[in-house]
């Protein structure tokens, strides 16, 4: 990887401006525990967040959306699509269904986003001849198309997702966009890559670097390298993975962009993990997290350097405690700063990320000193995923609670509650969590004594499990 001294004028400005950012959360110590209260403890107040000024329903939508509130998004895109077709204005009650598709998309409510998307299709097709020449309706058509993909691929229906991003890069070249067709481009290899077509996805990718060769450096030049790199170590060829990030890298600092710089520094710091570098991750997440001047930017990093320390080997091996024990009063920190955050998709997993982190601990002393401020965050979190209809999140957080629950051998509500994960996750279709949490449910029948009863549930996962053996063709 590049040292970040190789790109200094760009770097040292933005390590400046980051230095402005306030220290996140400050240590406290969890108090001690007995046996764990039921989940569903009463949770202390959250600050309020109020919606920001926009000047329309649909910009006040997109910018909760963006803050992973997506319900409260969606409401206000229900508002706009209302409004527009009371007035006859088509074209708006078509984006603002596109809208909404994303939003019901994102909280993994799929029948609902399929049936808005059809409404969506309905009136674009119905567009008079006027209307549909302007250049406003073909774009909308055009992103119709990749909202179609975003859809599917979200799904796993990524064969359905590569024949609507290629429909969308005709709409935008026939219209001469040239942004929206990389774009669209960039869309194929990831549904590629998704088919396990890693070839393909390299190839796709690698013709899309060559037509931004030329260009200036700019945000997608930037993300195509992540996206190559990611495509690269599926196919096991990290020293190049790591070329396309340490590219990427030096874009993003040229053209002085601290958040996509802190997240190209977050997916070099996956890679050395990947590759077992303990302290170079440890050092790429911390300067992520300094990097990003977006909260949840700063808790993703922070969270990720936590689960370094407590799994780097040499914290183990060489019993240095101190470092162990401020990991984790870190952590608990993080969870407690996070409680009292307005609740959002990227709030819940980075909880649940720390969760992991905790659970996995080596010094299993720490379960106990951890486990109550852990069972409270997760169970609030729970509580507000489901108000929010955050399903996947929800199953997770389940999930992660039960898993809780097992460790302090509380095995009646560690089962209901990985029963509960497992209803969800088959619910949205989610195979691998579903596999997942099959297991869970087995290990804990197991170790109840329940040894038939857990056979059923610890063979299922394999009929899970969807390996190709197309994943290697060109």
């Amino acid at each position: 990887m590049i040292p970040l001294r190789r790109c200094p004028s760009a770097l040292v400005r933005y390590l400046a401006i980051a230095l402005s950012i306030c220290v996140l959360v400050a240590l406290f110590s969890g108090p001690s525990l007995g046996k764990l209260a039921p989940a569903g403890t009463a949770s202390r107040p959250e600050l309020e967040m109020a919606v920001p000024p926009a000047a329309t329903d649909l910009e006040a939508g997109k910018q909760l959306y963006d803050a992973g509130r997506w319900l409260e998004a969606l409401e206000f895109w229900q508002r706009a699509e209302a409004e527009a077709g009371g007035r006859g204005d088509r074209l708006t009650q078509a984006r603002a269904l596109r809208y909404r598709v994303m939003a019901l998309q994102a909280l993994s409510q799929w029948s609902a986003a399929e049936s808005v998307l059809a409404q969506a299709w309905a009136i674009a097709q119905a567009f008079g001849p006027k209307l549909s020449s302007t250049a406003d309706a073909q774009l909308l058509l055009a992103q119709l198309q990749i909202t179609e993909g975003n859809l599917a691929l979200a799904q796993g229906k990524a064969d359905a997702a590569l024949v609507a991003f290629e429909t969308g890069e005709q709409w935008y070249e026939q219209m001469g966009d040239r942004t929206g067709l990389l774009l669209s481009r960039l869309n194929q290899a990831e549904a590629l890559q998704a088919l396990g077509f890693y070839p393909r996805a390299r190839r796709r990718l690698t013709d899309l670097q060559a037509q931004l060769q030329a260009e200036p450096d700019s945000r997608l030049k930037g993300r195509s390298l992540r996206h190559l790199s990611s495509v690269l170590q599926a196919m096991g060829e990290l020293d190049a993975a790591g070329q396309a990030l340490d590219n990427s890298q030096q874009i993003f600092a040229a053209v002085n962009d601290p958040n996509e710089l802190a997240e190209t520094l977050f997916q070099q710091g996956q890679l050395a993990q990947a590759q077992q570098q303990w302290a170079e991750a440890e050092r790429l997440y911390g300067l992520s997290q300094t990097l990003s001047t977006q909260i949840e930017g700063q808790f993703k990093s922070a969270s990720q350097r936590i689960r370094v320390v407590l799994r780097n080997p040499a914290t183990q091996l060489e019993q240095t405690a101190q470092d162990q024990s401020q990991a984790i009063a870190q952590a608990i920190a993080l969870l407690s700063h996070l409680d009292r955050l307005p609740p959002s998709h990227w709030r819940f997993y980075t909880q649940i990320n720390l969760a992991q982190s905790l659970l996995t601990a080596p010094n299993s002393a720490t379960a106990t000193a951890t486990a109550l401020p852990l069972a409270q965050s997760l169970a609030r979190a729970t509580t507000q995923a489901h108000s929010l209809q955050d399903l996947r999140a929800e199953s997770y957080l389940l999930a992660q609670l039960g898993h809780l629950y097992e460790q302090q051998t509380q095995y009646s509500d560690a089962l209901r509650l990985s029963r509960q994960a497992l209803s969800l996750a088959r619910q949205i279709n989610a195979d691998d969590m579903t596999a997942s949490w099959l297991w869970q449910t087995g290990r804990i029948l197991a170790a109840q004594g329940q040894t038939q009863a857990a056979i059923a549930p610890t063979a299922k996962p394999l009929a899970c499990s969807r390996i190709s053996a197309r994943s290697w063709w060109p």
